[in-house]
């Protein structure tokens, strides 16, 4: 049923012919949080909008060459694991590690293979917890044990070190269960700490730095979360691992959540790394790794993100696509999260002057993602909207205001959206 704020903004605007996007503009900022799928369940509301999405012309896809190139490494992995050929399957993955193979999109393949091995020997996946927001596999202990044993049996084969250093990581925080650290019993904590020591002993005599391999790197880094006097190793780990590997941006990724107050940093400590961390990989990377630390902890928000510089981050999510290849699937995937980025939480408990700080990076979410709509997108990709294309489509007419109302086509290309009017003269993006 729809709310008064609905009923009323309808009732203004319709009458006076305002365009359909606005009308449904306004709306969705009022309702705050309306679920957006009740515009797709209005058929007025689509039958007016169809007249609009004809004057997009886009391209439709369901995959992309990165996208292909991860299911071809995934279908490689899983069958060397049903073979169960362990040798042939830590040599694929050393050479993919110590050649840092990429795909078109410049994302790790060797991050990939291990990843989905990784899923492909659990036995089931856990929702992640604010100490951990990423998915926890579970692991039975034979598997465990199996990985362990074959890691000792070939130990010139680091990679089935670090397949089974991650599957005891993955247990430990299976044993420590999903509570504030104030509430884990005394007997979760053991177990994690015994699971995380069998880990470290299984990287102990592995050096990444020696061996050259961002694969043990992102190994030791993980058993930061339960390690003696791990302040003091954090910042070395990974310098260490981004250096091994400076145009991967999971280093940042996972360094970020190192940084928030509930694990090594503080407020001032986040906007220093991600500062330093684009400073040190500009020449290869703009500003993306200062967009991939925000980024990290907008997507699991928390208030320390008040100390972002707006025009940095923006900056850096450019230089982030651009990192990427402008691949539709990212560039769709980033668009589709910034709407829920632009809420950034609640204002309860916050001073004056972080309540002006909230609005403006609401403000700058906002248009951020108008600006990558509007040359950044290059094709349409559907699974990335939780309504598919016409979500997308209807992102592009909003982005777009101006170019509907003058009644302009819009096609999407190889640098974002161009416009031409109904003569066919075309205007620059």
């Amino acid at each position: 049923m729809a709310t008064v704020v609905e009923k009323s903004l309808t009732a203004i605007l319709v009458p006076i012919m305002v365009p359909f996007v606005i009308v449904m503009y306004v709306i969705k900022l009022f309702t705050k949080g309306e679920k957006f799928s009740q515009f797709f369940e209005d058929a007025d509301m689509m039958a007016e909008a169809d007249a609009h999405f004809e004057r997009i012309t886009a391209e439709i896809v369901d995959t992309t060459p990165s996208l292909d190139q991860h299911a071809k490494y995934k279908a490689r992995a899983r069958a060397l694991i049903e073979r169960e050929d362990w040798v042939t399957l830590a040599d694929w993955m050393t050479d993919l590690d110590q050649q840092r193979t990429v795909c078109e999109a410049n994302l790790s393949l060797s991050d990939t293979v291990l990843e989905d091995t990784l899923e492909t020997l659990s036995i089931d996946i856990f929702e992640g917890h604010a100490c951990h927001p990423d998915p926890i596999l579970h692991f039975d202990i034979e598997t465990a044990e199996k990985l362990e044993s074959l890691s000792l049996q070939h130990p010139q084969h680091y990679p089935l070190r670090v397949i089974a250093a991650h599957i005891r990581c993955y247990q430990g925080w299976t044993y420590r269960g999903a509570d504030y650290a104030a509430y884990v019993s005394d007997d979760g904590w053991h177990g994690m700490g015994s699971l995380f020591g069998q880990a470290q002993m299984l990287l102990r005599d592995v050096d990444p730095v020696e061996m050259n391999a961002p694969m043990i790197a992102a190994a030791r880094h993980k058993l930061l979360a339960f390690m003696p006097n791990a302040h003091s190793h954090v910042q070395r780990f990974y310098r260490e691992w981004t250096a091994l590997d400076p145009k991967n941006q999971t280093p940042h990724r996972r360094h970020a959540m190192m940084m928030l107050p509930r694990w090594f940093g503080s407020q001032t400590d986040l906007e220093n790394a991600a500062a330093e961390a684009a400073a040190a990989t500009h020449m290869l990377t703009g500003d993306a790794a200062y967009f991939t630390m925000y980024r990290t902890v907008l997507d699991d928000w928390d208030p320390h993100v008040l100390a972002m510089n707006m025009d940095r981050f923006a900056q850096g999510a450019h230089d982030f696509l651009t990192l990427r290849g402008n691949d539709p699937a990212v560039v769709s995937h980033l668009i589709s999260t910034m709407a829920w980025w632009s809420a950034i939480g609640s204002a309860r408990g916050l001073t004056k002057a972080q309540k002006v700080k909230r609005k403006e990076l609401s403000n700058g979410f906002k248009s951020l993602s108008k600006d990558l709509i509007r040359t950044r997108l290059t094709a349409i990709y559907p699974p990335a909207w939780k309504n598919g294309a016409e979500e997308c489509q209807f992102e592009i007419l909003t982005a777009c205001k101006e170019e509907v109302d003058a009644g302009f086509e819009m096609t999407l290309g190889p640098n974002g959206i161009a416009f031409a009017d109904p003569q066919g003269d075309a205007l620059t993006p």
